[in-house]
């Protein structure tokens, strides 16, 4: 076989390949989890995940073969955020590093040394100046658990302006929320350690408030109702104030979604989903035409994997959008 047919050859199954890669993402829309909308509710960004590697590209429904390839990352895919005012964006954790895919291309940044990496991070404006601040918990490679809060304002290029220690409490997630509602974001560590009234370790959520210049304790809060694995703020009822939705343990074994609202004290349960078998994957909101929120998650029952949206109604938390 000549050189230039098995050229050809490969060129052919290269656009073959791209085509069908085309067509599977115009045909088959990816999770809902990974729609994050850009101009409105018909375009968006998303995230495709196969053979181990994020294909992040833009997708308009209305025009299903506009499809816009931004980029490949092998790195940990987080949701979005905002970076100097664009438009919604993915981003990736690769070690030390922070890597962020938007319609104006590629930005990545190294935050870290050789020896650490990203464990959580979040992206917002925290001082209401329209310039993001970025926050990541750190860690040591190999290690569980972090041993710092840093955070980054960025402005054309990135700028640490805040860290603290906390490697006594073994931080291993870092989101924003407005809990009170009054329009001013404020900071949750996911923490896991002991406290005075519970001397148990046990992940806790922990919330600061943030003054511009610092964090300082708004509920250090013991634990909620029931041992949890993971959760989310996301404001589920409307209301401007974004509830903790976390993950439960039962006391039969199962797991459970179960809501919270910030009560100018602590935190008040609203109200739960029913139990599953299993649950992972808790997803951020989800804004949709009927101005709806809803939240993702992924559910067990009966030895099958399914991904389920939910909404809050009637002091419960249900599936779908009834």
């Amino acid at each position: 076989m000549g050189i230039n047919k098995r050229i050809k050859i490969v060129v052919f199954i290269i656009v073959m390949l791209f085509i069908s890669g085309c067509l599977m993402i115009t045909f088959i829309n990816p999770d809902r989890v990974g729609k994050k909308y850009y101009k409105n509710s018909d375009d968006y960004i998303f995230t495709f995940s196969t053979l181990g590697f994020n294909i992040v590209g833009f997708k308009e429904i209305k025009s299903p073969l506009k499809i816009k390839l931004l980029g490949i990352n092998k790195g940990k895919a987080i949701n979005s955020g905002r970076i100097d005012g664009e438009v919604p964006s993915f981003y990736f954790l690769d070690g030390p590093n922070i890597c962020f895919y938007t319609l104006q291309g590629e930005k990545e940044y190294k935050l870290l040394g050789e020896e650490k990496e990203i464990l959580s991070c979040s992206i917002d404006d925290l001082n209401i100046d329209n310039i993001p601040e970025i926050l990541i918990i750190s860690k040591d490679k190999g290690k569980k658990y972090g041993d710092e809060l840093i955070i980054f304002s960025y402005k054309n290029s990135m700028k640490e302006i805040y860290r603290r220690s906390f490697s006594d409490l073994n931080p291993w997630k870092v989101q924003t929320a407005d809990v009170d509602g009054d329009g001013v974001k404020e900071i949750s560590v996911g923490v896991y350690k002991t406290t005075v009234f519970h001397p148990v370790m046990a992940k806790r959520p922990f919330v600061y408030g943030w003054d511009g210049k610092g964090i300082y304790s708004k509920w250090l809060g013991s634990r909620l109702s029931k041992p949890f694995d993971d959760y989310i703020f996301t404001d589920i009822d409307g209301d401007k104030m974004e509830e903790i939705i976390a993950i439960e343990l039962g006391e039969d074994g199962k797991k459970l979604l179960n809501s919270y609202k910030w009560k100018g004290f602590g935190f008040e349960a609203m109200g739960e989903s029913k139990a599953y078998d299993d649950i992972c994957e808790l997803s951020f909101i989800i804004v949709t035409a009927d101005n709806r929120n809803y939240f993702s998650a992924r559910v067990m029952e009966k030895n099958e994997w399914r991904k389920v949206e939910f909404c809050f109604k009637e002091n419960s938390i249900l599936e779908g959008k009834d």
